[in-house]
């Protein structure tokens, strides 16, 4: 069959119609099913409100306690989201929320990252409000007490590698278990540290009891010389603060504490009595500087004859005995002068070169001056 241009152009139409149609029926069937799913999904709707299926969808609010810092919540217990303070979250009702938290230095919350399994909400037809929570860490402490005695001026001590402290009194410090206490003494004026020294400080690392340590310092010891004079038999001496007596029949050099109260006495020789420091009840007492120092014990004769002599300006003129209590001495040079003073209470006039001395009653010299 031969066609001509103008069939050509008739079936060109057809051809064209026919596709037209096709698509129209195409877009109908796609609408036909968007609609029956529409209506599917209505129909599910109308059923479940009718069997009371419905989901209902409430907000979660988290809040952070003062001392957390971070807070992170999960729907299945496995991946877990960050959330802001007062951060609210849709949730489905009749599931649960898991969270835990990240508390602030010294803080605590029992709902930590390990303890997740725990911390949980569950939401049930309202909305919730969360406050995670978290309370200040409680350590345990244990005190240390430093004392000192009456040599050590100051106390110095740290804890740690914090700088040192000082104190002129007693130290007490509330220390961790394991934490370590580093102190030494300055001592006083002449006294020195038994130990726990600037250059060698003690240290002390703290366990579970209270500790105490007392810093001493010793008095420097200086030299004291005790000798016997004539007449003396025995010297009883007690230094250091010694509670008894101690005895020498000889000349003997003690070392004494520094700013201590020695005491002294003597026991005389048959025919003599003590000058001073006479008796247990009446000893002579000194405090020790910081130099040597020499004390001498004298006795006198207590009965006679007694020896008597006269000085003038230091050069001896006369000398004598008497039995009695008076002396007289004649030719005795005195430059013209009348003033003479005598020892253990005698007295003494000058009458030209004559000298008479009264109220002797031991060895006794008398000075012309």
């Amino acid at each position: 069959m031969k066609l001509n241009n103008k069939g050509f152009a008739i079936t060109g139409i057809l051809y064209g119609l026919l596709i037209l149609f096709a698509l129209l029926v195409g877009s109908y069937l796609t609408i036909l099913t968007a609609r029956k799913n529409r209506l599917d999904g209505i129909v599910e709707n109308i059923e479940n409100e009718y069997n009371g299926n419905t989901t209902d969808t409430y907000t979660l609010t988290f809040k952070k306690d003062t001392g957390i810092k971070e807070i992170y919540y999960s729907k299945d217990n496995s991946k877990f989201t960050k959330v802001n303070d007062a951060e609210s979250i849709n949730v489905e009702s009749g599931n649960t929320i898991y969270y835990y938290a990240v508390p602030k230095e010294g803080y605590t919350t029992n709902c930590s990252q390990a303890n997740t399994t725990k911390c949980y909400v569950e939401i049930n037809g309202k909305n919730e409000e969360l406050t995670v929570t978290a309370t200040p860490v409680t350590t345990k402490t244990y005190k240390l007490t430093l004392t000192k005695n009456d040599g050590v001026s100051s106390i110095w001590y740290k804890i740690g590698n914090e700088d040192y402290k000082s104190s002129s009194f007693t130290v007490s410090v509330n220390l961790e278990n394991g934490e370590e206490c580093s102190y030494y003494g300055i001592p006083k004026t002449e006294y020195t540290m038994n130990s726990c020294t600037l250059s060698n400080p003690c240290h002390k690392k703290m366990g579970t009891e209270p500790f105490s340590y007392r810093l001493e310092a010793a008095a420097k010891k200086y030299k004291l010389i005790l000798n016997k004079g004539a007449g003396v038999k025995t010297i009883f001496y007690k230094i250091n603060g010694e509670n008894s007596y101690s005895s020498i029949t000889t000349d003997t050099t003690l070392e004494v504490n520094y700013n201590t109260t020695y005491y002294y006495y003597g026991i005389p020789e048959n025919g003599f009595k003590m000058d001073s420091c006479a008796s247990y009840n009446n000893p002579c007492s000194y405090v020790m500087g910081n130099t040597t120092v020499t004390r001498t014990l004298k006795a006198i004769k207590n009965s006679p004859p007694y020896t008597v002599i006269i000085y003038l300006m230091g050069s001896e003129e006369a000398r004598g005995t008497t039995n009695g209590s008076t002396f007289t001495a004649t030719g005795v040079y005195t430059m013209g002068k009348t003033n003479i003073s005598c020892d253990y209470g005698a007295t003494a006039t000058i009458s030209g070169t004559t000298v008479t001395i009264a109220n002797i009653t031991t060895d006794t010299t008398c000075d012309i001056t």
